[in-house]
């Protein structure tokens, strides 16, 4: 049995917060101006340790925060590093299959953020920038070849990938934050790996020696 096709959750999976946490709609923020909601007033060491914190978006020296410019949203270190196993991994699809409250906001989010550059990367392909400042690397939204947003459950989601890839489900695995959509789709067949915390390493590792 292979894996063909890895599926994710976006909200609280691959990033945190949710959507519908945010206040208003996402933007791009200079990092240079970023300073996290805190009670308490932050040395510049500590506003320094957050903004290496912060995910890496196509315009260099920012990052995607809500509109307030201070709750960043940020991606989860494991679904970061599944991607970029992903990117090396032949004839393996990939998938988002997503209830969130704000596609919109989600879709945005997906051409904002950009795949960081690691020990699976090739050296020689290095990120650059073009004349407006845009970095000409892979976003999230590369990342994917098939997008499935929409309420209800997501037995509905999985149903429709079948249909678009021809991939048997016992061929397909699954990371969702919330318990019931995990034992939902793993009635299908597929395999399934709860991210209570959002994605980790090992819950990729994990999934791949289900196969």
């Amino acid at each position: 049995m292979l894996l063909q096709l890895a599926v994710f959750d976006l909200d609280m999976c691959v990033w945190k917060p949710e959507m519908y946490q945010l206040n208003g709609p996402p933007m791009l923020t200079p990092i240079s101006k970023f300073e996290p909601k805190k009670k308490r007033k932050q040395s510049r060491n500590q506003i320094q340790q957050n903004q290496r914190k912060l995910s890496p978006t196509i315009r260099k020296g920012q990052t995607v925060t809500d509109r307030t410019g201070t709750e960043p949203i940020t991606i989860f270190d494991g679904a970061s590093y599944a991607l970029r196993q992903l990117q090396q991994m032949e004839n393996v699809q990939t998938a988002i299959a997503s209830s969130t409250d704000e596609p919109s906001w989600a879709l945005q989010c997906l051409k904002w953020f950009a795949l960081e550059e690691e020990e699976f990367s090739n050296n020689n392909n290095k990120n650059k920038q073009n004349k407006n400042g845009v970095v000409t690397t892979t976003t999230l939204a590369d990342c994917f070849d098939h997008v499935e947003i929409r309420f209800g459950d997501k037995q509905r989601h999985f149903e429709q990938l079948q249909r678009k890839t021809q991939i048997p489900f016992e061929n397909m695995c699954f990371f969702d934050d919330t318990y019931r959509n995990i034992q939902s789709v793993s009635q299908l067949g597929v395999k399934c790996v709860w991210t209570p915390k959002g994605m980790t390493r090992d819950q990729w590792d994990e999934a791949l020696d289900l196969f």
